[in-house]
C-alpha cells in the first residue's frame, strides 16, 4: 500500500512540474503590441440612431414615429431610410384597425421586425 501512495505522489509531482515548465515557456512567448485603431468620424449630430422605432396610432389614424408626427405617405420612406432593426406599433384604445395595419405593412415592407402593442381595454374594430 505504501508503494502505491509513493507512486501516486510521484505522478502528481511530475504533472505539477510539467505544468510549471509549460507555463514558464509559453508565458514568455506572449508579446504585447500597441495598435493604432482608426476612430469613427462624427457624422450628423453625433448621436447614434436608435435601433428601435416606435409608431403610435391614435383614434384619428394619426401617426407618430418616435414622437414626431408623420403622414402615412412618408412613413414607408422614413422606415426604409432608418437603420433600425425593430419596430413597435402602438395603438391606443380607440385606434382603428386600418391605421394599425397600414403601420404594420410599412414596417414589414421596410424589412423590420414588427411588434404590436395595444393599450389595455377594448379596442374598436
Amino acid at each position: 500500500m505504501r508503494s502505491r501512495s509513493v507512486i501516486m505522489l510521484a505522478d502528481i509531482m511530475m504533472i505539477l512540474l510539467l505544468l510549471y515548465v509549460a507555463k514558464a515557456r509559453f508565458g514568455e512567448a506572449v508579446v504585447s503590441t500597441s495598435l493604432d485603431l482608426p476612430t469613427l468620424a462624427a457624422q450628423g449630430s453625433g448621436r447614434p440612431e436608435p435601433a428601435l422605432l416606435v409608431i403610435e396610432v391614435d383614434e384619428a389614424d394619426g401617426l407618430r414615429l418616435n414622437g414626431k408626427i408623420v403622414t402615412a405617405e412618408i412613413l414607408g420612406d422614413m422606415l426604409q431610410e432608418s437603420r433600425a432593426e425593430r419596430l413597435i406599433v402602438r395603438g391606443d384604445r380607440d385606434a382603428s384597425w386600418g391605421g394599425l395595419v397600414r403601420a404594420l405593412d410599412a414596417g414589414r415592407q421596410a424589412g423590420l421586425s414588427v411588434q404590436v402593442e395595444l393599450a389595455p381595454g377594448e379596442a374598436s374594430p
